[in-house]
């Protein structure tokens, strides 16, 4: 038996099928599947990965913050000067020292940001949504976690 895979793409509804977690990050990621082997190309691959998260916390942050705001703008006009700065960085370039997300609003963050991989604390928070691209099994559930995926697997029988 193996597993099949397919990926649903929430925003375009873009459809992946694949027998293997890379060969869909490979779809959705230009230039990632072309990648040497070695030391080099897992750096090269996990940086390409991070760049990707990074543009999707900007987009899932956006999202929720313009659902706040169409829904009224005291939910945002009460935040800290701290909560917003986390809201708004630019997650490509920067992280942000906090220790505890007290809101309520989801906070889209890169794993890679903070504690294991660097010696930043990693922040505290119910509403804190960590996107890690460590592999290809943890950039596929980030995208979930992130509200931009569905991800299915089945199992086919080999007919050997």
């Amino acid at each position: 038996m193996t597993a099949q895979f397919a990926l649903l793409t929430i925003p375009d509804g873009t459809q992946i099928e694949a027998e293997s977690r890379t060969a869909i990050v490979d779809e959705i990621i230009p230039g990632h599947g072309t990648l040497p082997e070695g030391e080099d190309g897992a750096a090269a691959a996990l940086t390409l990965r991070e760049e990707h998260l990074a543009d999707i916390a900007h987009r899932a942050q956006a999202v929720v913050m313009a659902a706040l705001t169409e829904a009224g703008p005291s939910a945002i006009s009460t935040l800290s000067e701290e909560a917003l700065t986390a809201i708004y960085h630019d997650r490509s370039t920067q992280s942000v020292e906090i220790e505890a997300w007290e809101s309520d609003i989801p906070l889209f963050l890169l794993a890679t940001a903070y504690a294991p991989y660097t010696e930043r604390p990693r922040p505290i928070g119910g509403q804190i949504v960590f996107l890690d691209p460590l592999n290809e099994t943890t950039f596929l559930d980030s995208l979930v976690a992130a509200g931009f995926a569905e991800l299915y697997t089945r199992d086919t029988v080999d007919e050997t």
